[in-house]
């Protein structure tokens, strides 16, 4: 079986009954349609022109004769159409130019019509204008005088304002300084000096002969604010020579500090502030002054001896002090955080990030000054002796402590005298009971197992938080 390949044009379509021929079919298709193709040209040959042209004109001669017709009838057709296009172009145009002039005549009649218009409207808007410019001019003037009135009403206002807040400080300042000559006026060494006119002074400074105070007064319709404390505290730190600070209301309480009509601060650097509430509505405000100063001499007494004193004590004070401001700067912050715990768990970590450090780095330093104290009480008033049936009660060792050491106990209170035996004792050697402990295998320096101890033995400093 042989595979030929043709090639047909691409507008030839293939019968379709070949492709169901046979082998032998296709062939005789071939074979017979060569041999037509060769004798078809072959007879071509053999025609002459004349004959080629005689059956060309035989077989079209009809159809030429109607196209000559159609051609004829398509021909008279245009020039028909010609003509009446023609006539009409020369009918639309004489209506074009009728339209167009009649046109031109409207539209030249309309601007008449319209600069008549505009120049009576000129008119007329010029003197609306003109009219509408002054009623609008004397509105405005009448305008900017009551302006003008207004301004100087607030400005007299305003001036009044000023000189009235101006004169409430003034007289404030002048009751103080009235009450305070009144009631130190045969005090030794007295004087009084107005600093109102200087930045960070407070308004006076008083001078006794063992101590100075800064004083400032304040004459308020409500509270003396926070912002007041924290400003005479930075006045106070400006001026290391006075030892005492007065913040004085004159008729109201001051926030935070109205507990009672006066309210002692101790800030660093054994230095103080003394809130003093509503002065002038007291009975005597002379003599409230004067009780004042008797409580800060009295105070300023004891911090002398305290500065003549031991420097490490005067340390641990500062320490204390320090972790008095720490402490309450973290109760003003936990305060604050209680109304506002639901959203702010943030401030609640730094909080407590801060009370450990303050415990971390601050508790400990002075837990082991006091406990190092009653190490040092302990070695010297009580001996360890092998008997368990020698013991004594924290209780008794509590009450000989306090004696030993009353001028210098501060707050060191019985709970932290039984904390400080737990630390400096031995487990095995405490029995606790309720509010007690006892300490067994231990007897008093000098005095038989059994015997009551009711002398000291010599005081001992121990430092204050």
């Amino acid at each position: 079986m042989k595979t030929i390949t043709l090639q047909l044009p691409d507008s030839y379509n293939v019968p379709d009954p070949i492709f169901g021929f046979s082998p032998d079919e296709v062939g005789a298709v071939i074979t017979i349609g060569v041999e037509s193709v060769l004798s078809g040209r072959e007879n071509i040959l053999h025609l002459s022109e004349t004959t080629m042209e005689t059956r060309i004109r035989e077989t079209y001669e009809s159809r030429i004769q109607q196209l000559m017709v159609q051609i004829t009838e398509q021909e008279r057709q245009r020039k028909i159409d010609q003509e009446s296009f023609i006539a009409q172009q020369t009918q639309f145009k004489d209506v074009f130019y009728k339209d167009n002039e009649m046109l031109r005549e409207a539209l030249l009649e309309r601007d008449i019509k319209i600069r008549t218009m505009e120049t009576a409207k000129r008119d007329e808007v010029a003197r609306e204008i003109a009219e509408m410019r002054d009623r609008t001019n004397a509105i405005i003037g009448e305008k900017e005088k009551s302006l003008e009135s207004y301004r100087q009403t607030f400005e007299r206002g305003l001036s009044s304002l000023r000189l009235t807040t101006s004169a409430k400080g003034d007289v404030g300042e002048r009751m103080f300084s009235q009450f305070a000559e009144q009631a130190f006026v045969d005090f030794d060494g007295f004087s009084i000096e107005n600093k109102s006119c200087i930045g960070g002074q407070g308004d006076y400074h008083l001078f006794f002969k063992d101590f100075n105070v800064l004083a400032d007064a304040k004459l308020y319709t409500n509270k003396v604010g926070a912002q007041q404390r924290t400003k005479i505290i930075g006045d106070l730190k400006r001026n290391p020579h006075i030892r005492f600070a007065w913040l004085v209301s004159m008729n109201t309480k001051i926030d935070r500090w109205d507990r009672g009509p006066v309210m002692f601060e101790p800030i660093e650097g054994n230095r103080y502030i003394c809130h003093i509430n509503e002065l002038a509505e007291q009975s005597n405000p002379a003599a409230f002054l004067k009780s004042v100063w008797f409580v800060c001499s009295i105070i300023n007494e004891y911090l002398v001896k305290e500065d003549a004193g031991d420097a490490e004590e005067v340390k641990y004070k500062d320490i204390h002090l320090r972790s008095i401001e720490k402490f309450r700067a973290m109760r003003k912050t936990a305060g604050e955080l209680k109304q506002v715990i639901a959203t702010l768990g943030s401030i609640r970590e730094r909080l407590d990030s801060s009370i450990s450090d303050l415990l971390r780095d601050e508790v400990p330093t002075l837990m082991e000054a006091q406990n190092q104290a009653l190490m040092a009480w302990l070695q010297t008033n009580v001996e360890y002796v092998d008997d368990d049936g020698a013991q004594i009660k924290s209780t008794d060792m509590w009450y000989k402590f306090r004696r030993d050491n009353m001028a210098t106990l501060g707050d060191f209170t019985a709970e932290k005298f039984r904390e400080g035996l737990c630390v400096c004792l031995p487990e095995e050697q405490l029995t606790r009971s309720k509010g007690s402990i006892m300490v067994r295998r231990v007897k008093w320096i000098g005095v038989s197992v059994g015997t009551s101890v009711g002398t000291s033995v010599g005081p001992i400093k121990i430092s204050t938080i």
